[in-house]
């Protein structure tokens, strides 16, 4: 039985043609800002205060922090000091469409 590594690699083509087309249009720093902003506010907020002893107490803490303090109480600088419930609101009640 021959060992093919080529075969054993995860590919890398697919995440760098990404990449590559999302650049010119800065789409890919802004996505990959706000997703390190949230997981570094979701362990300042959340995981380095508060004491889990099980993994199930973990993944309820992480829902209960994003579906109601984070999604709903928790304003947001980057969507005009709203909370992210409030902006889909107000985005729905305006009319506008995204294509």
């Amino acid at each position: 039985m021959a060992f093919c590594r080529h075969q054993t690699r995860p590919s890398t083509a697919a995440p760098q043609i990404l990449i590559r087309h999302l650049r010119p249009l800065d789409i890919y720093r802004s996505i990959n800002a706000a997703a390190e902003s949230f997981w570094a506010t979701l362990k300042k907020e959340l995981i380095h205060l508060r004491p889990f002893d099980t993994i199930d107490r973990v993944r309820a803490g992480v829902f209960e922090y994003i579906e109601i303090y984070y999604n709903r109480q928790r304003i947001h600088s980057a969507i005009d000091y709203l909370t992210p419930v409030e902006f889909e609101e107000k985005f729905d009640e305006s009319g506008l469409c995204v294509a």
